[in-house]
């Protein structure tokens, strides 16, 4: 209503101005506004269907290493709380598509990573966890069963002659770290100990290793 019409309005007795229109009120129209960066749910202009996000390639027996290498790609990107469960199933509209297209991006970039011949032996999933429970449930042998396989590769690991020893190193190191995620460092949490356990628990770690090196020295 112009300043004009309300002037001539006001002039009008109140029993004419009580059977007047109410003026129309026009309210802006709010775009949605897309996640922002840090938002779980946001994917960028280079996030697609197609990308490998670990070079790593599953093939079965892989499993630790590969799991690990994927958990944490999704870690860098805000997105492994989809596949863990912890980021819950939305019931707002708008959010709801955008969880459902990053579950559809996940699953394809989880598959992206998997061998052609086992990818076909796996069921389809539109979310990443059940994708992601049902390789663990298959081909996770368990920390146990993993510890003594890596302790026996350990105790077979030579040097050859051909190999240098900086060369031999560098193929013990990857099976120490593997066998070193099954046993988390000891430390005392108390705030009062003085013992310097954690110190201690890596002497013998070191221990270990350094008799693990010169067994399979040539």
């Amino acid at each position: 209503m112009t300043q004009e019409q309300q002037q001539r309005t006001s002039a009008l007795p109140d029993e004419q101005q009580a059977i007047l229109p109410a003026p129309a009120i026009h309210h802006p129209i709010v775009a949605a506004v897309p996640p922002a960066g840090d938002s779980p749910y946001y994917l960028g202009s280079n996030d697609n269907s197609g990308n490998i996000i670990r070079t790593i390639v599953f093939h079965g027996h892989n499993y630790d290493e590969w799991s690990e290498s994927i958990r944490l790609s999704l870690i860098a990107r805000c997105k492994f709380g989809f596949v863990d469960g912890s980021i819950l199933r939305p019931t707002d509209g708008m959010l709801l598509v955008d969880w459902q297209c990053v579950q559809a991006m996940i699953v394809q970039w989880l598959l992206n990573t998997i061998d052609v011949s086992l990818k076909k032996t796996i069921p389809y999933f539109e979310e990443s966890k059940p994708l992601w429970d049902v390789l663990q449930r298959r081909f996770d042998v368990g920390s146990g069963s993993r510890k003594q396989q890596l302790k026996a590769v350990l105790v077979e690991c030579k040097q050859p002659a051909s190999m240098s020893v900086a060369d031999y190193f560098g193929k013990l190191q990857p099976l120490w770290d593997e066998l070193a995620t099954y046993d988390p460092p000891c430390a005392c949490n108390c705030g009062l100990c003085t013992c310097n356990l954690g110190k201690l628990f890596q002497q013998l770690m070191a221990n270990d290793r350094l008799h693990d090196f010169y067994m399979g020295l040539m």
